[in-house]
C-alpha cells in the first residue's frame, strides 16, 4: 500500500473527513483491521486565508511546497492537498517535488465525463471562481463547460463558507439560498453542480435534491484511497 501525505488544515473539518472517507474505503477493500498509511501536515489556516485575502500566492505556494516537501521526506508516495482553492498553486508545487500531486481538479473531471456531461454548475470561494481558474481548466483540458454564478452569489458563497462553514455553523437560510442559487446555474443549462469548496458538504447534501452533485471532497478522497491501493 501506497502512503498517502495530506496536506490539511484547510481547514480541519474537511482534514477530517478526507481522514475518515479514506480510511473508510481502505478498510472497505481490504476489511478486517486495515487503514491507511497516512501522513499528515496541518497548516495553520489562518496565515493562509490572510494571504489568500490580499493574493499573495506566490507566498502561499512556498508554504504549500514546504508543508509537500515534508511530508515528501516522510515517506509519502504521492500528495493530497485537501482543498479545492489550493490547488490553484498545485501545478507550482509539483514541480518542487519528487512525487506527483493527486489533482482535484483531474478526478473530478473524470467523474463528471463518466456522467456524459458537457455543462457543469460550480459553485467554490471567490479565490476560484472570480478568476475562472477552475472553468478555465475543466474547459481546457477535459472540454468541460462551467457555469458560475453571478458576482453577487460568489460573494453570498463565500461569505456562508469563510463566515459559518469554516466555524461549523449550519444554517437552514443559508442552505435554501445556495439551493436557489444552484437552481439559477440549472436555469442557465448546467447539468449538475459542482461543490467547490470542501467544506460546502457541510451544508449541502445529495439527499436534499434532486441536482446531481459532484462533492470533490468525497471524489478526492476515495481516489486517493484507490491510488493508496495500486501498489496492493
Amino acid at each position: 500500500m501506497k502512503t498517502i501525505g495530506l496536506v490539511g488544515g484547510m481547514t480541519w473539518k474537511s482534514t477530517l473527513e478526507y481522514y475518515r472517507i479514506i480510511n473508510e474505503h481502505i478498510n472497505s477493500k481490504l476489511g478486517r483491521f486495515h487503514s491507511a498509511r497516512i501522513v499528515l501536515h496541518s497548516i495553520d489556516f489562518e496565515l493562509i486565508y490572510s494571504l489568500q485575502e490580499i493574493g499573495q500566492w506566490k507566498e502561499i505556494t512556498e508554504i504549500i511546497a514546504e508543508a509537500s516537501l515534508s511530508l515528501e521526506y516522510q515517506g509519502a508516495d504521492f500528495i493530497v492537498l485537501c482543498s479545492n482553492t489550493i490547488h490553484k498553486v498545485a501545478d507550482d508545487v509539483e514541480k518542487s517535488l519528487n512525487i506527483p500531486i493527486l489533482n482535484i481538479i483531474d478526478v473530478m473531471a473524470k467523474k463528471i465525463s463518466e456522467r456524459g456531461l458537457r455543462n457543469i454548475g460550480f459553485l467554490g470561494t471567490k479565490f476560484i471562481t472570480e478568476d475562472g481558474f477552475f472553468g478555465y481548466k475543466l474547459k481546457s483540458e477535459y472540454g468541460i463547460k462551467v457555469i458560475m454564478p453571478d458576482i453577487n452569489d460568489i460573494n453570498y458563497i463565500n461569505s456562508v463558507i469563510f463566515k459559518e462553514l469554516t466555524n461549523g455553523i449550519i444554517r437552514n437560510e443559508s442552505k435554501k439560498k445556495i439551493f436557489d442559487i444552484m437552481d439559477n446555474l440549472i436555469e442557465k443549462g448546467a447539468e449538475g453542480i459542482v461543490l467547490g469548496c470542501t467544506e460546502i458538504p457541510q451544508l449541502i447534501k445529495q439527499k436534499d435534491t434532486k441536482i446531481l452533485l459532484f462533492n470533490t471532497l468525497d471524489i478526492h478522497a476515495s481516489a486517493a484511497a484507490d491510488m493508496a491501493l495500486h501498489s496492493v
